[in-house]
């Protein structure tokens, strides 16, 4: 909707006719094409491709509404030819100049998502503003929302507490929203289907019991599902909520604000919620067309656009597995490297050989590092030396093997002393 309104700002300022619905299509590709080249954000900068591609669907969804019904496509119809050109090649033009910034919305990573769990103070049960917090993220995750859609309107109406066929309680939405993806015309058969059920054994994560929770503190006085909260809880079993409709402004930050009071790695969106259903849906085995009962969406390939990037832990693993390659070429498994122990530096041994030495105490092969001096009694990672490194009888700097070599060759002679060790002369 804000998309629309901007273009409809922009026919304003130009002086020219705002009923474009009845234009021409020729005209209207005439319009478009001089919308998309002068578009500018407040600070007179160009849009990105993700909003200027939000405000052509949002043009195209206004023109072929139930409202107006035309029978054109500003996106696909071959008379918008020209207009669609020239934002192709404003996107082109973008990315040629590094101007292209978009950030795709991003699945909250797995380590965020336990920092929101155990954050009880800012999603909680136990003051009015976690539990409203609590339930919004509940109510956006479990029913695959986009962003802060439609949420101002929902009513205490809009949920329904039931039981299942084995007796498990749930909530699910009890009405048929108009949304993007479903604009309630007749043709619009789909629906969401999705429940929230509930965990009994673990109340204080327990989605339902806290939609419960919230739903009995409401103030009974509002008809609306997201109430403003009162500053302070109540002392007795008055409503924790003023006769008073959240704002459309804080509910659209609302993922910004638990993201900021959570202490998570970045400041996630709402419709990153959205991003996170469908990730963990998949990574559960879930296959595409039953996360689609969850969101809401009609086609597949919207689906997969959020499937198929790659969490922060898949990043990190292919990342290290680079590392690995380049730092030690022999890892080809692509799993992280094995830790590696530092050489520890050991004592002289006497000069004169003792056979009566406990198998625990093997004998001592002696290495000696030509190169600049090693300090005794400093442990040294020999893969991290560039350094020929030969065998020898005896000298200042001596470690016994405990790394692991491959593809190395050593030359020279080794001597083998048998005995108990005895400390190290300084």
């Amino acid at each position: 909707m804000l998309c629309f309104f901007l273009f409809s700002d922009w026919l304003k300022q130009r002086n020219l006719d705002p009923a474009f619905e009845d234009l021409c299509a020729d005209d209207l590709d005439r319009m478009l094409r001089q919308f998309y080249a002068e578009v500018r954000t407040r600070e007179g900068k160009p849009y990105g491709k993700a909003s200027l591609a939000g405000m052509r669907a949002a043009i195209n969804r206004h023109l072929t509404s139930p409202q107006f019904n035309r029978r054109i496509n500003i996106i696909a119809d071959p008379r918008f030819k020209r207009s669609n050109n020239l934002f192709v090649g404003l996107i082109k033009r973008m990315k040629k100049e590094g101007q292209d910034t978009t950030m795709h919305h991003q699945a909250i990573a797995d380590e965020d998502l336990r920092k929101i769990s155990a954050a009880s103070d800012v999603i909680g049960l136990d003051n009015p503003r976690s539990l409203l917090r609590k339930t919004w993220f509940n109510v956006t995750l479990y029913f695959g929302r986009r962003g802060s859609e439609g949420q101002r309107h929902l009513t205490k109406e809009s949920f329904r507490v039931g039981l299942d066929d084995v007796g498990r309680e749930f909530v699910e939405m009890a009405i048929n929203e108009k949304e993007k993806n479903h604009p309630g015309d007749i043709k619009d058969g789909q629906h969401k289907q999705s429940r929230m059920y509930s965990m009994p054994e673990d109340l204080d994560n327990c989605p339902v019991h806290a939609i419960k929770v919230y739903m009995s503190k409401l103030n009974p006085n509002q008809t609306a599902f997201f109430q403003r909260p009162l500053q302070q809880k109540p002392a007795n079993s008055d409503p924790w909520y003023a006769n008073a409709v959240v704002g459309v402004k804080k509910l659209q930050g609302m993922m910004k604000e638990i993201s900021t009071l959570a202490g998570l790695s970045q400041v996630y969106t709402n419709h990153c919620l959205r991003a996170t259903a469908c990730t963990i849906l998949d990574q559960a085995g879930h296959s595409t067309r039953e996360i689609m009962v969850v969101t809401g969406h009609k086609n597949e390939a919207r689906v997969r656009s959020y499937v198929n990037r790659l969490s922060c832990g898949q990043k990190r693993k292919l990342s290290d597995s680079l590392l690995g390659a380049q730092v030690h070429p022999y890892l080809q498994s692509g799993a992280e490297p094995e830790a590696r122990r530092p050489i520890t530096p050991i004592p002289t041994p006497p000069t004169s050989s003792n056979t009566d030495i406990p198998n625990s105490n093997p004998a001592a092969a002696l290495l000696s590092i030509s190169g600049p001096s090693v300090t005794p009694n400093t442990a040294t990672h020999l893969s991290q030396v560039d350094r020929n490194v030969s065998l020898a009888n005896h000298s200042q700097s001596e470690f016994v093997l405990s790394s692991v070599f491959r593809k190395c060759t050593f030359t020279g002679t080794v001597n083998i002393h048998v005995g108990r060790n005895t400390p190290l002369d300084n």
